[in-house]
């Protein structure tokens, strides 16, 4: 194993190793004994390829990629608290739902379609990133549209195309003293 910090091969001593939730994987916890710095890394098995085919938007047909799932995933994830346990198990569990609805060829659509509701449920904030990067929205109202649901259940009415400019509330202005004056001169 390479350590990440220092680069050195070889050099880890396993502290902690345990399965994951789902027994998909084992975690490891590991300590380099060059630089002393301690980290994690997954041993997976590799699965075979499902044979599933996936109809691309160019039309284009390929084999299903989970890194590719797992990495859109990732990327609507990017910077939010979730733990890479977490999100290693919803793309087991999107890809399952995936494999027991197709059997052979899937949509781009049908994959979106899929991973959009199980994020729903997941992370709001993931779910806003991730409708945004991946529905074709032709205009601001449309890409606004997803966001509906969670503006619902506030008194604040959802924005619409039409509000561009964020409606700031600014104090009220003071007026300012000036130091030459006394309180003398302020009171006739």
């Amino acid at each position: 194993m390479r350590c990440p910090f220092c680069k050195k091969n070889n050099c880890s001593q396993v502290l902690d190793s345990r399965p994951t939730k789902n027994y998909k994987a084992i975690r490891r916890r590991r300590k380099c004994q060059n630089c002393l710095q301690r980290y994690t890394t997954y041993e997976r098995i590799e699965e075979p390829n499902s044979g599933l085919l996936v109809l691309k938007r160019s039309g284009k047909i390929q084999p299903f990629d989970k890194r590719k799932l797992k990495k859109s995933i990732a990327n609507a994830c990017h910077k939010l608290p979730i733990q890479d346990e977490a999100l290693e198990n919803l793309t087991d569990d999107i890809l399952q739902n995936i494999e027991q609805q197709f059997k052979q060829q899937i949509s781009y659509k049908n994959i979106y379609q899929i991973t959009i509701k199980h994020l729903k449920k997941f992370h709001k904030m993931a779910y806003i990133r991730y409708a945004s990067a991946y529905m074709e929205f032709e205009n601001l109202d449309e890409l606004l549209q997803p966001l509906q649901v969670f503006f619902s259940t506030t008194t604040e009415p959802p924005p619409t195309a039409s509000t561009t400019e964020p409606k700031t509330q600014h104090p009220p202005q003071t007026q300012k003293e000036n130091p030459n004056e006394t309180k003398e001169n302020k009171n006739p």
